[in-house]
């Protein structure tokens, strides 16, 4: 639009277009002949930029224990799912049913390593991007159409539902960060709940916005899918769980052992470069040679994946093709093998893992040697701990003696120049549907540089119940 006829927020019938938004204030003064052609010169608009806290309104639905969908054991184990939800909200603004869901074997990252969810048709691809992996069968994450669509609407008998607010709180660095538990807002430790929020759009800006959580979260920005995180918990290791063993040498004593490290510590992975309980700055440092690291045993079961970023971009992959690669300690940011399979872990006792120092019994195995001496440097092992009495790893407890594992923490990413469609000073809106089904404590994290959160729009519910 020309600047001879563009007005100072584009016109009434632009904003009406986009159901449920209205002025927070009156309506913006005319704009000076002689002012700048751009709307956010215009002093009736800037006064509203820079707000300190901005408030969003959280609907929240409290649900009964005996609701099908919520302490599901999905049929495929717990861990992360996508396309459970539409790809696009329906005519009253709520998502519908697509299926079950697909547990991810393998996260989608941008080329800045920065996880984001699987790309779909009306989300534009990046130079970079690394393609994840889905499970190709349904996981049966949810029981039904039926069950599901009680989520996010009101229904008696099922569901009470209550209002409440949190805030955006503007950072150091201008972006907006909202955090906290949705937990302490309902008496229930199982529920869902959904924020609404307006924005304009500035297509000059390299807008971002990103939710961790540890529980479910998908986001619709105008409507359509732009973050997809669904997730049940993992019940345990039939017959027992997994341990595991850091070694500095070339010996049957290992400087850590922790038995049941997956309860230990409430996770279903190694960080091997940044958790302090598997000791790799302790024992490697700052080594001053490169390091040789391996995988071995990746074939026994507790198959899963790998991230690993030292100093030559992210790289991903499934531990069970093997991983053979050089690297200088100072470079390493990230190394992490997260188990998928954890029920087909190999299963050994302690000392049979300990006193094999070659092959640690065929327990899962990342080793570091000095890449031109071949000299040990460190190593991690972890196996499924059998009982005493050697009777087979997926015999003995029940699920209800197990502990409860919550899904891998929810991290991802929408840049919002992916989004073709968003048109230049246009206002829209974000709906974050979340969910914690595990009845596990949660919080929640959303983090976003769009300084025009609620500037000129607030979303409304449009009475709905």
């Amino acid at each position: 639009m020309g600047s001879s006829t563009r007005n100072n927020v584009r016109s009434a019938s632009a904003l009406a277009a986009c159901a449920g938004l209205v002025f927070v204030a009156t309506q913006l003064e005319p704009r000076d002949a002689a002012a700048s052609d751009d709307p956010f010169d215009n002093t009736g608009y800037q006064q509203h930029l820079g707000r300190t806290t901005i408030p969003v309104t959280v609907k929240r639905y409290d649900f009964s224990d005996s609701h099908p969908d919520f302490g599901i054991e999905a049929d495929a184990g717990g861990g992360r799912y996508v396309n459970m939800m539409s790809t696009e909200v329906d005519a009253d603004r709520r998502p519908g049913f697509q299926s079950t869901g697909y547990k991810v074997i393998l996260d989608s990252m941008d080329a800045a390593g920065n996880r984001i969810a699987p790309l779909m048709p009306h989300v534009s691809s990046m130079p970079g991007d690394i393609a994840g992996q889905v499970d190709p069968a349904t996981g049966g994450a949810a029981t039904s159409e039926s069950t599901m669509d009680q989520w996010f609407n009101a229904t008696p008998g099922v569901n009470d539902w209550s209002s409440h607010t949190m805030n955006f709180e503007m950072q150091p660095n201008g972006s907006y960060v909202m955090e906290g538990s949705l937990d302490t807002l309902g008496a229930g430790t199982e529920y869902t709940s959904e924020l609404e929020w307006g924005f304009v759009y500035e297509a000059d800006r390299d807008s971002f916005l990103e939710i961790e959580t540890d529980a479910e979260a998908w986001v619709y920005i105008d409507g359509k899918l732009v973050i997809d995180g669904g997730g049940v918990s993992d019940p345990g290791l039939p017959g027992g769980h997994f341990d595991v063993d850091v070694y500095k040498d070339v010996s049957n004593k290992p400087r850590k052992h922790t038995h049941e490290f997956d309860d230990e510590y409430d996770v279903t992975y190694l960080d091997i470069a940044n958790d302090p309980n598997l000791y790799f700055d302790e024992i490697v440092g700052s080594y001053p040679n490169p390091l040789r690291v391996e995988f071995f045993n990746t074939h026994n079961g507790g198959s899963g994946t790998y991230t690993f970023e030292a100093g030559a971009g992210v790289e991903t992959g499934n531990t069970e093709d093997g991983f053979d690669r050089v690297f200088n300690a100072a470079d390493l940011t990230q190394f992490r093998v997260d188990f998928v399979y954890l029920a087909t872990m190999r299963g050994t006792e302690p000392k049979n893992s300990k006193n094999d120092t070659v092959d640690r019994d065929d327990a899962i195995t990342v080793r570091l040697t000095d890449d031109a001496t071949g000299d040990f440097v460190y190593e991690v092992a972890a196996y499924h701990h059998i009982p005493k009495d050697g009777s087979s790893p997926l015999s003995g407890l029940i699920g209800s003696d197990l502990s409860r594992l919550p899904p891998p923490r929810l991290t991802q990413r929408i840049d919002l120049s992916r989004l073709g469609w968003l048109d230049d000073r246009n206002p829209y809106r974000i709906q974050v549907f979340y969910a914690n089904r595990t009845g596990a404590a949660s919080d929640i994290r959303i983090e976003t540089n769009v300084r025009t959160v609620n500037v000129l729009t607030h979303v409304g519910h449009n009475g709905r119940d």
